[in-house]
């Protein structure tokens, strides 16, 4: 039996059928790239420069403990698609800009609603996340094992319940915990008026916000992003090392999204952020300036192609959802309607074969003779 085991494993290919990240998202616009990039072959590409290794990479450490010299030369890529290379749907992605980020935050929140105003005047989709978690919420998973104790206080800090550990941040405002920051003055996303203005907002529980699933367990933001036809997002807010990182290389590699970070409007509490944007921009995401991005929007109106479906879409889904899970429950009432009465009709008919039965036996083997003749006719 052994013998017909072949001798090694089958090995698996990943399929690119039914691979979202695998599709040119501008091909069904008549403006796809990617074919006319393969094409070129050998060409050399204009987006990497070489540097030689000064020591401060890891092959450079490496070599110290296998005696061989670093590898040269090392080699620096950035994106190598530009805006006006397409006509563009964006979707600005306002992450996690709370309260308890405030302290982080402040320096770069006139840029990130600057990016906003341009957004919404540009009627491009806009939205938003809050980073939600509490100590009961009943979720516990790696990130939580690697962050350690919720904690209680700030290093030197007096606030009361304002606990150290990010990861839960709805200790030190109570029920205000989840509001925006100063950059949802236009309408956070919990707001009558954020609605109207086409921002949207969940609460989020994965660091990649590609990745929350709703109570049905269907995907919340990628479908958003499919019907407004969205093919290039736009990410401020927080952290850079987490959340903003985590949604970035999802959304490039596993929905094959371009990546746009707006350099000035991204913020972090801890001392990587430099190299977390450092790393996006050599893998995935195109820096720019908030200013920059601005002025894109204000010059090539003509290449920002429109939403295709409502900008509060989300808000639209869930109305739908709600809509459905109603006709749902209606439906299964109208079943159990059904049911209830052929129940009944099927008690009642029962009850009459019943009394038809107990008439028979009683007429057969009377009590009295006074019920001999009876008007139910049996054989």
């Amino acid at each position: 039996m052994l013998a017909l085991l072949p001798a090694y494993p089958a090995q698996i290919f990943a399929s690119a059928a039914n691979d979202v990240g695998l599709k040119d998202v501008f091909a069904s616009k008549g403006e796809g790239f990617g074919p006319k990039r393969l094409r070129l072959g050998n060409t050399s590409m204009k987006n990497a420069k070489y540097k030689k290794n000064e020591g401060e990479d890891l092959t450079a450490q490496l070599s110290l403990s296998i005696g061989k010299p670093p590898f040269e030369p090392l080699m620096e890529v950035s994106a190598d698609w530009a805006l006006a290379d397409q006509t563009r749907t964006f979707c600005l992605l306002v992450l996690d800009m709370e309260n308890d980020y405030l302290p982080y935050m402040t320096f770069m929140m006139p840029n990130a609603e600057a990016v906003l105003a341009a957004f919404r005047k540009a009627q491009q989709p806009v939205v938003w996340t809050n980073w939600y978690r509490q100590e009961d919420d009943g979720a516990y998973g790696a990130i939580d094992r690697f962050w350690g104790p919720r904690g209680l206080y700030p290093p030197g800090g007096t606030v009361k319940g304002h606990a150290e550990n990010p990861m839960w941040i709805d200790t030190r405002y109570g029920k205000n915990a989840t509001d925006t920051a100063g950059c949802a003055a236009e309408g956070g996303p919990y707001t009558h008026k954020s609605s109207a203005a086409g921002a949207e907002g969940w609460r989020v529980r994965h660091l990649s916000k590609m990745a929350d699933k709703d109570e049905h367990g269907d995907d919340i933001l990628y479908p958003m992003l499919q019907a407004w036809g969205v093919d290039t997002i736009v990410i401020v807010g927080a952290w850079t090392e987490d959340c903003v990182i985590a949604t970035c290389y999802e959304a490039a590699d596993r929905y094959g999204l371009d990546v746009v970070l707006v350099t000035d409007a991204i913020a972090t509490g801890s001392p990587v952020h430099q190299k977390a944007m450092d790393t996006m921009q050599a893998a995935c995401g195109k820096t720019l300036m908030a200013e920059e991005l601005v002025q894109y929007f204000a010059s090539h109106r003509h290449k920002l192609g429109p939403a295709q479906a409502e900008l509060n879409y989300g808000a639209v889904q869930l109305r739908r959802r709600a809509a459905l899970l109603s006709a749902a429950q209606a439906e299964a009432r109208g079943r159990e309607g059904i049911s209830v009465a052929v129940a009944a009709v099927i008690a009642l008919m029962a009850a009459a074969v019943g009394a038809a039965i107990a008439v028979r036996v009683f007429v057969r083997h009377p009590l009295s003779h006074s019920y001999e003749k009876s008007p139910v006719p049996f054989t």
